[in-house]
């Protein structure tokens, strides 16, 4: 499953060899700007508007969950019920927010570590307890992490000038990220340390 602007969504039954829109009912003034299915039936969407989209059948409806004003720029589920989504403005640095769900999205909890000050524009989450969120603005980067599932620590990036756009972890202690000006920087020990991989170090 894909998910991009004016309220697209596509999905794929064959290895993406060919793609099917859907309906996603938000209209085309929404953006969809993260998608996380924990099986293939069920999926969540985040959107531009604030809300959260879910699917119990694999797209075939969606329905909205409602969160908050405020853009969510990623969303991340470990489970059907247990989700984290991130956002803020990237124009208008100031509007942080990670939320957090137990139950599918019928409530969310404002988790948002203070004193962030920038838009969180990524979030990867390994297990129910352990995230990892990252963001930043254009000359910026910003990298937290969570080890209960509630309190959320600032961690010390390699290259701190470049922000976070994207983020995948393969394990509780193992991260990769994706950064402005075609930087990569990635962790093994659970973000005590972050190395710049490319552009190469000099």
């Amino acid at each position: 499953m894909a998910v991009g602007g004016a309220g697209n969504i596509v999905t794929t039954t064959n290895g993406g060899t060919t793609w099917t829109p859907q309906t996603s009912g938000v209209g085309t003034s929404t953006s969809l700007t993260g998608v996380s299915c924990p099986t293939a039936m069920v999926c969540f969407v985040s959107t531009t508007d604030g809300s959260v989209l879910t699917t119990s059948n694999g797209g075939t409806s969606w329905t909205p969950l409602g969160t908050n004003t405020t853009a969510l720029n990623a969303i991340s589920c470990v489970s059907t019920t247990v989700c984290t989504a991130v956002g803020g403005t990237f124009i208008y640095p100031g509007a942080d927010l990670i939320l957090t769900t137990a139950n599918g999205g019928t409530s969310w909890t404002d988790d948002t570590p203070g004193g962030t000050n920038q838009p969180f524009n990524s979030v990867s989450c390994v297990t129910i307890t352990v995230c990892y969120a990252g963001g930043g603005t254009t000359a910026l980067g910003i990298m937290y992490a969570t080890t209960d599932g509630v309190s959320w620590n600032a961690q010390t990036l390699a290259d701190s000038t470049r922000n976070v756009l994207g983020l995948a972890c393969a394990s509780t202690t193992t991260c990769f990220l994706a950064g402005g000006y075609g930087s990569i920087q990635g962790t093994t020990n659970g973000g005590s340390g972050w190395q710049l991989l490319a552009p190469t170090p000099t």
